[in-house]
Parts: C-alpha cells; sequence; structure tokens
C-alpha cells in the first residue's frame, strides 16, 4: 500500500513535505504494525477457542446441588457441636494420659530417689520440671509456659 502511495506521488513533480513524512514515518512502523496485527490475529484465535470451550462446558446441575446439602449439613449447629464435643473428649483423653504418665514418673521418682536418699527439695524441683515438659508444654503457649515454669 505504501509503494503504490510513493508511485502516486511519484508522477507528481512537487510532494507537499507533510506528505512525504507521512509516508516516511508508515514506512518506519511497517515492522511493529505487522507484529501487532500478527500478535492481534492470535489473541483473536485463542478468544475464540476459550468461547468454544466455555460454551461447551456442561454442569451436573442435581449433582451439584447434592453436594450443597451435604456441606450444608456438615456446618450445621448439631454436627459442628458433635465434632467439637468429640475434639474435646480426644483432648481430655490425650490429657488423661499424660497426667498417668506424670503420676507413673512421680511414682518412679519417689520410690527410686528416696531409696537411694536422694533430698527432698531436688525430687519437688524435677517433679516441677515434670509436671511443666509432661503435662503444661504440649496444651499451653510457650510463653505462658514460660511464666509458670520460671
Amino acid at each position: 500500500m505504501i509503494s503504490q502511495l510513493r508511485k502516486s506521488t511519484a508522477s507528481h513533480s512537487k510532494v507537499p513535505q507533510e506528505v512525504e513524512q507521512v509516508l516516511n514515518f508508515l514506512e518506519a512502523t511497517r515492522a511493529d504494525s505487522q507484529t501487532t496485527a500478527s500478535a492481534m490475529e492470535e489473541l483473536a484465535r485463542r478468544l475464540d477457542s476459550m468461547k468454544l470451550e466455555l460454551e461447551s462446558m456442561r454442569f451436573n446441575t442435581s449433582e451439584l446441588v447434592a453436594r450443597l446439602q451435604h456441606t450444608n449439613s456438615m456446618l450445621s449447629a448439631q454436627h459442628l457441636t458433635e465434632q467439637m464435643e468429640e475434639a474435646a473428649r480426644q483432648v481430655a483423653g490425650d490429657m488423661q494420659g499424660l497426667v498417668g504418665a506424670y503420676a507413673a514418673h512421680v511414682n518412679h521418682s519417689m520410690s527410686a530417689e528416696i531409696s537411694s536418699c536422694a533430698p527432698l527439695v531436688d525430687i519437688a524441683r524435677h517433679s516441677k520440671a515434670a509436671v511443666c515438659d509432661y503435662a503444661l508444654d504440649p496444651f499451653v503457649s510457650s510463653s505462658l509456659v514460660f511464666y509458670a515454669c520460671s
């Protein structure tokens, strides 16, 4: 197209400078405009492909409704209360196990250390450390444990 404009302006003896500047600008930007045009064509092709994919999507609404109802029942107050109670029972069971382990440790320490004539202050100090290490640390934040055990 630019070459045709050049030929048509060449037949005139005097071409205005503005026309010559426009033709030079068009020739300079030809490569960039071709790159932009091909990128736009690629974008249009991809958008058409996405449109076809979106149009072909189908949703099974009955399955989605069933899943929503199941989710709703899982989040119901009664079910949530049951889950919280189960978690509390599990934590209580874990705590009971830790207290039992501590009691066994204290019984062993008292029988072994008293029989070896260790001072009672050391037994009490070790018992305090055992309470902090085996019972409080797993359930209380480290800052509270530090405060209680220091």
